[in-house]
């Protein structure tokens, strides 16, 4: 393959982009910018070797640089690779032939619309990014079965607040707060392999010892 597609998600606007990368344009002498529409400086390609390119992202979520090492073969390939934030292990974007990189963009746009609708006004939440990316994790864990209440019931409603996500029983009214505002968040949440909400009680669903002490935001 010669051209691939890349995708990337701006730290200033949240724009999704999506690019092609050329082999012939990313094998010049000089770096390689790829910018977006709001004039963010998301990747820069580089060329360290006669097949050895030099990818520096911009990422969304922790606002650094992550610098990813990859061969041409990894590049221009028909497989989607996805490229990881390295604080978070969150997927930051793909790169791959276009029809497996829209596939696993699909997959990963498993949220209701209701959702969606939501994280659209990013000025409700203190970093819709970081939430986005924490109510996938939930989903994921959901999915597995992984979710539940020591009541037995079987209904869990999911809503959303600036800083948190509240997974409510709606046999006991049992509640569990996830904080959705900061990478250290989303490191709790990706570490986290099942949720079980206490009956009849409300509790933060991490360790940390100044979570009871947090004040709460609501809008």
């Amino acid at each position: 393959m010669t051209n691939s597609i890349l995708t990337l998600r701006c730290p200033q606007c949240g724009k999704t982009n999506i690019y092609a990368l050329s082999r012939f344009r990313c094998g010049k002498r000089d770096p390689f910018h790829l910018h977006c529409e709001c004039g963010s400086n998301l990747l820069e390609i580089s060329r360290k070797g006669r097949e050895v390119y030099c990818l520096r992202v911009l990422c969304h979520l922790c606002e650094t640089n992550h610098v990813f090492h990859l061969s041409g073969a990894q590049i221009w390939q028909k497989k989607a690779v996805p490229l990881y934030c390295e604080n978070t292990r969150i997927v930051l974007g793909y790169l791959g032939s276009k029809g497996e990189v829209m596939k696993a963009l699909n997959e990963e746009a498993d949220l209701s619309w209701e959702i969606a609708a939501q994280l659209e006004n990013r000025d409700f939440y203190v970093n819709s990014a970081i939430m986005l990316q924490v109510l996938e994790a939930l989903r994921r864990i959901s999915e597995r079965g992984q979710i539940s209440c020591s009541c037995g019931g079987a209904e869990l409603d999911f809503e959303t607040y600036p800083d948190r996500v509240e997974i409510r029983c709606a046999a006991c009214q049992a509640v569990g707060i996830v904080f959705a505002e900061s990478v250290r968040d989303l490191r709790n949440i990706h570490k986290t392999e099942a949720i079980q909400l206490a009956a009849a009680t409300r509790k933060y669903l991490d360790d940390s010892s100044f979570r009871g002490k947090r004040k709460v935001k609501n809008k």
